[in-house]
C-alpha cells in the first residue's frame, strides 16, 4: 500500500520521530500508561471482590485479563526504561506504543460499566457505551485511511501540511464530536426516564472523559502507526544513541527542523536520579543542569508514590466494611489530587532547603 513511496514522502514524520516521539521520551509514556492501567486494574479487582452489587460472572475474567496485561506492561516498561534497550530496539518499542495506546483508549470504560452495575442503572447504558466504543473503532479506521491518503497526496513531504491540518479538516474533527455528543445526549435522556438525573451526573462525567480519551487517541494513533512503519523500512528513522558523556556537537542537517541535542543528558538519565535533578538545579553538583521537564518527572514520581500509599491505607480501611464502587473512584480522584498537591509542597520545601544549603556553602 505504501511500498511505492520513498523516504522523501515521509519527511515530516522523521522530524516527529526525532522530537515528539523520540525513544528517550517514549519510556515516560510507558510509565504513564502503566500507572493508568494499574489504577484501572486495582479499582476493578477491588470493586468486584468487595461490592455486593456486582455479581456478573464476566468480571472475573476481565480482572484476570487486566492482571495479565498489567504484568506484560510492567515488564515491557522496565525493559524500555534504559537507553541501551530503547535505542537498540526502537522498532519493537514503537509496536508497543501502538498496542499500549490502543489499550489505554478503552481501559477507562470499565469504570462506567462498574458504576452502572453497582448502582443498578438501566442496562441500556451498557449498550450505548458499546455503540460509542464501536464508533471510536470506526473513527480509528477512518483516521488510518485518512493518514494513508495524506501520504499519497504528499502532505508529509518537505514543506507539506502534515497529518493535522484542522483548518481544512473541519469535517474530520466535527464528525466524531457530533456523533459522541448525540450518543451521550440521547443515552442520558433515555436513561433519565428510568432513573433520576442526579444519579447520572457522576456517570456522565466519566463517560465524557473516557470518550474524549478514546477519540483523541484514535485521532493521534495513525501517526504512531506510520512512524512504526517507517522505522522498519527506513534506517534514517532509527534515532542514534546519545552518549551521556559526549559533549561534542554534531554537524547540523539543513533539511531537518529538529536537531539532535547530543550535548544534553537524555530524560532517562534524570528519571532514575530524582535527587540529582534538584541538586543540579541548585548548582550543588558539577555538570549539566537538569531541564525543567526532569523536575516535572520527579513531581509525577513523588505524586504516584504518595498516591499508592493513600490507596493502600484506603484499601485497608475499606476491607472492614461494605462500600459502593463510585465511592472508590471518588476517593481515588481525591487521593490523586491530594498526592499531587502534597508532592508539590514537599518538592518546594526540598528546593528551599537546597537553596539554603548552597547559600551556606558559599559563606
Amino acid at each position: 500500500m505504501l511500498s511505492a513511496y520513498k523516504k522523501e514522502d515521509f519527511f515530516l514524520l522523521e522530524d516527529v520521530a526525532y522530537d515528539r516521539i523520540h525513544p528517550a521520551r517514549i519510556f515516560i509514556f510507558f510509565w504513564g500508561v502503566l500507572g493508568a492501567s494499574a489504577v484501572v486494574t486495582a479499582v476493578t479487582s477491588f470493586a468486584t471482590s468487595y461490592s455486593i452489587y456486582i455479581q456478573a460472572p464476566h468480571w472475573e475474567n476481565i480482572v484476570t485479563i487486566n492482571y495479565l496485561l498489567l504484568c506484560i506492561q510492567f515488564l515491557v516498561t522496565v525493559f524500555f526504561s534504559f537507553p541501551k534497550t530503547f535505542y537498540r530496539f526502537q522498532r519493537i518499542q514503537m509496536i508497543f506504543v501502538c498496542l499500549f495506546s490502543l489499550k489505554l483508549s478503552i481501559d477507562f470504560y470499565q469504570f462506567i460499566f462498574l458504576i452502572r452495575e453497582d448502582r443498578g442503572l438501566p442496562i441500556l447504558i451498557d449498550y450505548g457505551m458499546l455503540l460509542i466504543i464501536l464508533g471510536g473503532i470506526v473513527f480509528l479506521l477512518f483516521s488510518i485511511a485518512r493518514s494513508i491518503k495524506r501520504v499519497k497526496q504528499g502532505h508529509f513531504r518537505h514543506g507539506g501540511k502534515g497529518l493535522y491540518n484542522f483548518q481544512q479538516s473541519k469535517g474530520y474533527v466535527s464528525l466524531p464530536i457530533i456523533f459522541a455528543a448525540s450518543m451521550i445526549g440521547g443515552l442520558v435522556a433515555r436513561a433519565s426516564f428510568e432513573t433520576s438525573f442526579g444519579e447520572l451526573t457522576e456517570l456522565l462525567f466519566f463517560i465524557v472523559v473516557t470518550v474524549v480519551i478514546q477519540y483523541g487517541i484514535a485521532m493521534a494513533w495513525p501517526e504512531f502507526l506510520l512512524i512504526a512503519y517507517c522505522k522498519f523500512r527506513f534506517p534514517s528513522f532509527i534515532v542514534p544513541e546519545e552518549k551521556v558523556d559526549n559533549k561534542k556537537s554534531i554537524k547540523p542537517n539543513a533539511n531537518r527542523k529538529k536537531q539532535l541535542q547530543v550535548n544534553q543528558y537524555p530524560l532517562s538519565y534524570w528519571f532514575f536520579r530524582p535527587l540529582t535533578v534538584f541538586r543540579s538545579r541548585a548548582s550543588l553538583v558539577s555538570g549539566e543542569k537538569a531541564p525543567f521537564l526532569a523536575v516535572v518527572i520527579v513531581w509525577l514520581q513523588l505524586t504516584l508514590l504518595i498516591f499508592i500509599v493513600f490507596c493502600g491505607l484506603y484499601i485497608r480501611n475499606a476491607m472492614r466494611g461494605v462500600f459502593e464502587v463510585e465511592n472508590v473512584i471518588e476517593s481515588m480522584s481525591v487521593y490523586l489530587f491530594m498526592a499531587s498537591i502534597l508532592s508539590l509542597l514537599l518538592l518546594i520545601i526540598f528546593r528551599v532547603c537546597l537553596f539554603a544549603a548552597r547559600k551556606l556553602k558559599t559563606i
